[in-house]
């Protein structure tokens, strides 16, 4: 994976805190910039769109920092808003991931969330060209974000009973993808709270979807008069835009992620349970991460946070949060001495709030890493040499920490 996005230092939010740091990869030394917000509160601060796309000054030209200036200032239309917040709970959907390794032929599959993870990549892509002006380039990257998102599904609800053939031939250049409408299809009847949903509101995000990425696909190919982005049909009215389309079309996949990944609506305390020491990767939400959820999703949160609380899915996850022993406050506290030893500097800084945005952004970072790191694996290696490498990569993570500012 090409590195696009720089580093920033830690920034303060209002309500909030967001930390960002890189990951460096052995042989290529591929960069992962990651990025995560701490939102202990509700509602949390509003976002940024400087924050979501990790933008250096240097590299903002002067139109561009006109248009920031009105996105990310108190005049901000609330449509623009309502985008930044989908694009933020897209974001933090990565928090509730299986994060599992699958396997084929006895080889294992670390990419299983690469569909997802590259996703976002396109999603700032898309983002970054519109802010600069460029609309068509901006929604001509729509498609395979779409296109993207939902394969991520696809492959990851497949049924139990179905083996990781396609994927993993998919991955080694074999045969094509499934078509868009057997994927979307498929995604939807293999939801795991597809039971607890009202048919026809299912049927109204199928349709949308597939009415989604029929207009976006003229931007791909050759368009027609009518199917010009100076033209607009009756699903993009010439009052609707770019900003209209993408949180109209997050919108949707949120609420499609948080059907499959129930656990977006439980958040847990890590902390009392692993301290700051790494814990699962994925599964389990914390609050930070519900709180995001929640506002983009509105008062439809909470009304499924109800409905969903039957699923066997649901009580296993608690079960097994349940059975992790509690945590003492010296032990936290000694955990994060633990981890810090990464890089001293980190050791200064003692807000938790601080803390806690840094270790989210690090173990995001594992996630990343296992999704692209084995690009570079030899072909005879096995799980625990993979697993071990990128334990040992993380040796090369730096927090990047300023006490003055974080604490």
């Amino acid at each position: 994976m090409r590195s696009q996005y720089v580093l920033m230092k830690p920034k303060k939010l209002v309500g909030g805190l967001v930390t960002v740091f890189t990951a460096a990869e052995p042989p290529r030394r591929q960069s992962f910039s990651m990025l995560a917000e701490w939102q202990p509160s509700f509602p949390p601060s509003r976002p940024e769109i400087r924050v979501l796309l990790q933008l250096p000054e240097e590299a903002i030209s002067s139109r561009t920092r006109a248009a920031l200036e009105l996105v990310d200032g108190d005049s901000c239309p609330d449509e623009v808003l309502s985008l930044l917040r989908g694009v933020r709970a897209y974001f933090e959907l990565q928090d509730v991931l299986t994060g599992r390794i699958a396997s084929f032929e006895g080889k294992p599959i670390f990419e299983i969330d690469h569909c997802y993870y590259e996703s976002i990549v396109y999603l700032r892509e898309s983002l970054m060209a519109w802010i600069q002006g460029q609309e068509l380039a901006a929604m001509a990257l729509l498609r395979p974000f779409l296109e993207l998102s939902l394969l991520h599904l696809y492959w990851e609800l497949r049924p139990a009973s179905d083996s990781f053939e396609h994927f993993f031939k998919w991955l080694d250049g074999g045969p094509n993808k499934p078509g868009f409408k057997q994927i979307r299809d498929a995604v939807i009847q293999n939801l795991p709270t597809q039971a607890l949903l009202d048919f026809q509101d299912l049927e109204r995000m199928s349709d949308f979807l597939g009415r989604s990425f029929a207009v976006l696909c003229s931007y791909n190919h050759t368009p027609k008069p009518e199917q010009s982005v100076f033209m607009r049909d009756e699903f993009l009215s010439e009052t609707q835009s770019y900003v209209t389309i993408t949180e109209a079309l997050l919108r949707h996949l949120v609420f499609l992620y948080a059907f499959a990944y129930p656990a977006a609506f439980y958040p847990v305390d890590r902390m009392r349970k692993w301290g700051y020491s790494y814990g699962p990767v994925g599964i389990f939400a914390d609050q930070s991460t519900a709180n995001i959820i929640h506002d983009f999703l509105g008062e439809s949160y909470p009304k499924l946070t109800v409905r969903f609380s039957s699923l066997q899915r649901i009580a296993d996850e608690a079960f097994f949060y349940e059975c992790q022993p509690d945590l003492s406050d010296e032990e936290i506290e000694a955990s994060w001495h633990s981890l810090s030893e990464l890089d001293v500097k980190t050791k200064s800084v003692q807000d938790t709030n601080a803390r806690q945005a840094m270790v989210k952004a690090h173990l995001r970072s594992i996630g990343w890493m296992m999704n692209y790191s084995s690009v570079n694996s030899k072909p005879d290696a096995d799980l625990d040499d993979i697993i071990n490498r990128a334990r040992s990569s993380l040796t090369h993570l730096k927090f990047l920490s300023d006490p003055e500012t974080a604490a």
